[in-house]
């Protein structure tokens, strides 16, 4: 599915580098190295990781393949100043699951880190994380996210390229929004221009509490107003109200659309996607939007 398509349902935003370093690629007896996950680093004649220490990509999420790349260029961009990147890396390797002792010691490590962070930056340590708020690491086939801010985990089996993010705060509310590409299989780009789905999230915490998921979806037909879809009800109760939605203007691609309440927070997830996609895809990103955390 091509970018463009978000024009068709997305409320809030438009869509809007490889490593390389000559300087490292001149020393004598380094190794470019490419992992499992295509990152590509230097090790040197000590068995050292070197990386860039530069962002490389807003996100990307971890995993038990790369976790060594991971470790060391979250902990280089820390002490090159860039800080939200550099913790979104160590956080990721915080939240995995601990399967084996790789993970044990990279955590181990991280938490050192991060730890060592938060007392230095003291109050500006929360505005680092709302600057880079989602946590994104791989377990089994599927990738997890985790927002840090709103407090929310998806669960999706695709290869998912955070396109772009926005946070607003105000006295007694917060918005935070994600877009998300979906790739059913990986293709042979490290960050793609299209997509076989994408996934919206838009999530608020309002100053007083919910009382149904149908005021969260009443609040939203007043922010959007009409709209080119047809809906057809899944799943409904009192905290959840799920549709399947058809685009009436254009046949060749529908989707499915979740109000999700908890207390005095609201979300809002969309999926959109072709409809040629098969039904056993279909049943995936529904399973997205059912197993859904808030």
């Amino acid at each position: 599915m091509n970018q463009n398509l978000t024009k068709f349902f997305l409320p809030f935003f438009v869509i809007i580098n490889l490593f390389s370093s000559p300087v490292y690629a001149q020393l004598p007896g380094w190794v470019l190295t490419r992992d499992h996950d295509g990152n590509r680093y230097y090790i040197d004649g000590r068995g050292k990781i070197w990386t860039s220490g530069t962002p490389e990509y807003k996100y990307k999420a971890v995993s038990l393949a790369g976790i060594d790349y991971f470790l060391v260029q979250g902990q280089e961009l820390i002490k090159n100043h860039y800080i939200p990147e550099g913790l979104t890396l160590l956080n990721s390797i915080l939240a995995m699951p601990v399967t084996n002792n790789r993970i044990y010691r990279a955590q181990a490590r991280a938490a050192k880190t991060v730890n060592s962070l938060k007392k230095r930056e003291g109050m500006r340590y929360a505005r680092h994380i709302e600057n880079s708020p989602f946590l994104l690491y791989r377990v089994d086939e599927s990738i997890i996210v985790e927002n840090q801010v709103s407090h929310y985990r998806l669960k999706i089996p695709y290869e998912t390229t955070v396109l772009n993010s926005n946070l607003r705060k105000r006295h007694g509310y917060l918005y935070n929004g994600l877009l998300a590409g979906l790739e059913f299989k990986k293709g042979s780009r490290e960050r793609p221009d299209k997509f076989d789905s994408l996934l919206s999230v838009d999530s608020e915490e309002f100053k007083s509490m919910l009382s149904s998921v149908d005021e969260l979806k009443t609040h939203w037909e007043i922010i959007l107003g009409p709209d080119v879809y047809t809906r057809k009800v899944i799943s409904r109760d009192r905290k959840l109200l799920l549709f399947q939605i058809d685009n009436t203007m254009s046949r060749s691609f529908s989707g499915y659309e979740g109000y999700y309440i908890n207390g005095r927070k609201g979300n809002l997830l969309r999926i959109i996607f072709g409809n040629e996609v098969s039904g056993m895809d279909r049943e995936k990103m529904l399973g997205i939007l059912r197993d859904f955390k808030n």
